[in-house]
C-alpha cells in the first residue's frame, strides 16, 4: 500500500512538471508572437514613410527637368537651310545662318553670319555674298566672302571677291580674283522673295531661256 502511494505520488508529480513544462513553453510562445507581431508593424510604418518620401521627392526632380527642357534655345544657334536635290527657285535669298544648295537656284544669295555651302549637285546662276562660301558644285557669278574654298567637284565661273580664296585639286576657276579687305556684309543686296518650284529639273539652256524670255 505505502508502494503504490509513492508510486501514485510519483505519477503525480512527473505529470506535474510535464503540465508545467509544456505552459511554460506556451506562455513563453504567447509571449513572443505579440513582440514579432509589434516588431513586424514598426518596419511596415517606417517603410511606408520611406515610399511617401521618394513620391514627395520625385515631382520636384521631374518639374526640375522640364523646366530645364523647355528652356528656350539661345538665339546664338544658327539656322540651317537646305535646297534639296530636283528643287529649283527663280529669285534673290537673304537669310541668317547657313545654306546648303543641292538643288538649282536662279538669282542672288546673302547670307549674314553664315555659311553657303554649294554641294556636288547643285547649280547657281547669281552672286554669292557670305562670310564663308563652299563651291562643290557649279556657279556662275560674283562670289564676295572673307573665306571662299572651291571643292574637288566645283567649278566658278566669274568673279571673287575676298580676303581668303583658296582652290582644292580637281576644282575650276575661269575668271577674276580680287583681294579685298571689306566684309562681305557691307556688299550683300536686298532680295526679293524667292519662288520655289519643286520636283523641277534645271539646265543651263532653260536658264537662257528664261532670262530671254524675261527681257522682253
Amino acid at each position: 500500500m505505502p508502494k503504490n502511494v509513492a508510486l501514485n505520488l510519483l505519477w503525480v508529480l512527473w505529470g506535474a512538471c510535464l503540465v508545467g513544462y509544456v505552459v511554460y513553453d506556451l506562455f513563453f510562445y504567447l509571449l513572443l508572437a505579440p513582440t514579432f507581431f509589434l516588431i513586424f508593424i514598426l518596419i511596415n510604418i517606417m517603410f511606408k514613410k520611406k515610399i511617401s518620401n521618394h513620391i514627395e521627392v520625385s515631382p520636384v526632380t521631374n518639374s526640375a527637368l522640364q523646366s530645364t527642357a523647355s528652356t528656350p534655345p539661345t538665339d546664338t544657334a544658327k539656322t540651317n537651310t537646305i535646297i534639296a536635290v530636283g528643287t529649283k527657285i527663280k529669285g534673290n535669298i537673304n537669310l541668317d545662318g547657313d545654306i546648303q544648295i543641292y538643288g538649282a537656284v536662279i538669282g542672288d544669295i546673302a547670307v549674314n553670319e553664315g555659311t553657303i555651302r554649294l554641294m556636288r549637285s547643285g547649280q547657281i546662276e547669281g552672286n554669292l555674298t557670305a562670310p564663308h562660301i563652299t563651291v562643290d558644285g557649279r556657279v556662275e557669278g560674283v562670289c564676295v566672302s572673307e573665306h571662299l574654298e572651291i571643292l574637288e567637284n566645283g567649278r566658278l565661273h566669274g568673279i571673287v571677291k575676298g580676303s581668303n580664296f583658296s582652290i582644292k585639286k580637281g576644282g575650276i576657276f575661269i575668271g577674276q580674283s580680287e583681294i579685298t579687305d571689306e566684309s562681305a556684309g557691307v556688299l550683300q543686296n536686298k532680295s526679293k522673295p524667292a519662288v520655289i518650284v519643286n520636283q523641277e529639273k534645271f539646265t543651263a539652256e532653260e536658264a537662257v531661256a528664261d532670262t530671254t524670255g524675261g527681257s522682253k
